[in-house]
């Protein structure tokens, strides 16, 4: 089965997976971006994150997306590393002449700029993303969020938040609803934040995430039940 058109699906794949045979997988299910969270990786791997990358390159038809996680930005229910800023800043100039795409947070100030940079050089996709494990924004944080991510050229606004009830889960789907100028994904985690991922596009996200055996962030469901609910949503 194949997603709503207009909707990427992401594969998340880090430690927990054999990312070469986890690619694979993912593409035969019909994800559409396979993103390796690099900061999840043992260190081991990390430091051979380039032929890591070189190697998916030659198996994996679908873009790459690489993601160096703040440690402040990881889930808090997870095992969490803490990199530095330039080791992190390291990683992704190391791996983009492998990745399509990299992933980095607006808040990361001391190296965002800079993986902005380096992704324009290199002609790849930027998502600034947002996380917050708590709460969700309030129109205000969203204003700020939008501001920074216009200063920073970013190309898709990622905003992953955590309703703690049907009335800011509504806010915020509402909210990705009409920001209707720039590309972005809502993404709602939790247990209420299902609808969000299953009907994504239909709130105006672009991307949305599953993983392969349990999620690196709360409420990531199975991408095969993902891309199969996705595509039953989009039919109704």
């Amino acid at each position: 089965m194949k997603p709503a058109r207009g909707l990427l699906v992401v594969a998340s794949l880090g430690r927990r997976e054999n990312l070469i045979s986890g690619a694979r997988r993912a593409e035969r299910l019909g994800a559409g971006a396979v993103e390796i969270r690099i900061d999840s990786l043992p260190a081991r791997d990390r430091t051979r994150a380039v032929e890591i990358f070189a190697r998916l390159k030659k198996v994996c038809s679908i873009p790459l997306i690489a993601t160096v996680r703040s440690f402040a930005e990881q889930d808090p229910a997870a095992k969490r590393t803490r990199l530095s800023e330039p080791a992190r800043l390291k990683l992704y100039g190391s791996v983009l002449p492998f990745a399509d795409m990299v992933d980095v947070e607006l808040d990361s100030d001391r190296v965002n700029r800079d993986v902005v940079r380096l992704a324009r050089e290199s002609g790849r996709t930027v998502i600034l993303s947002s996380h917050d494990f708590r709460s969700v924004p309030g129109p205000g944080s969203i204003r700020r969020l939008v501001k920074k991510f216009r200063s920073l050229r970013g190309d898709i606004l990622k905003v992953a938040a955590a309703p703690q009830d049907s009335k800011s889960l509504a806010e915020f789907l509402l909210a990705c609803l009409r920001l209707k100028d720039i590309p972005r994904a809502f993404i709602a985690m939790g247990p209420l934040g299902l609808v969000s991922r299953i009907g994504a596009g239909d709130f105006g996200s672009c991307l949305t995430y599953g993983s392969l055996k349990s999620g690196y962030a709360p409420g990531q469901v199975p991408l095969q039940d993902l891309i199969k609910a996705i595509s039953i949503f989009s039919s109704l």
